[in-house]
């Protein structure tokens, strides 16, 4: 009995161990925007990202959550908890939605339109947390917004 104990525990570590040193090798790069709409003073944007995954074992993104913020001043807050699979040794496409308030503060929006107009760019920065298989991993990236990038001419 002490031995299938033993045994238990043994491999309860080893998959422990194993989770630890798959979730420790992933990486995230942001791709994109898939889309975005304006509605109001909500901006919602779809953020396109790929989760990269060399172990050889299937993972689960279980949530993404974080902030969006222009200058340090917090635009909104994202958070979604569809369970998706990470492929093993591959990459795996995943869409965050983001709703930011432009309300936030008048006057950030008026920094970042007015800037926008003069031909400057605008940067957003993204902190985030992706839980893959109940290990939190940190993912942070800035999104640089130029009107060129949207204007035929």
């Amino acid at each position: 009995m002490q031995i299938l104990a033993f045994l238990g525990i043994g491999f309860f570590i080893y998959q422990a161990w194993q989770k630890k040193t798959a979730t420790e090798s992933l990486s995230a790069m942001y791709r994109g925007l898939k889309g975005w709409n304006l509605s109001g003073t909500v901006l919602s944007v779809i953020l396109r990202v790929t989760v990269n995954n060399p172990s050889s074992q299937l993972l689960t993104l279980n949530s993404v959550g974080g902030t969006a913020s222009f200058a340090g001043w917090q635009l909104g807050n994202f958070q979604t908890n569809s369970p998706i699979k990470i492929a093993p040794q591959g990459g795996t496409d995943i869409e965050i939605p983001v709703k930011l308030n432009l309300l936030t503060s008048g006057a950030n929006l008026l920094t970042i339109t007015t800037g926008l107009l003069k031909g400057q760019n605008r940067k957003f920065d993204f902190n985030s947390v992706l839980n893959v298989s109940g290990v939190n991993i940190p993912f942070n990236f800035s999104y640089e917004l130029s009107l060129k990038d949207y204007l035929p001419f």
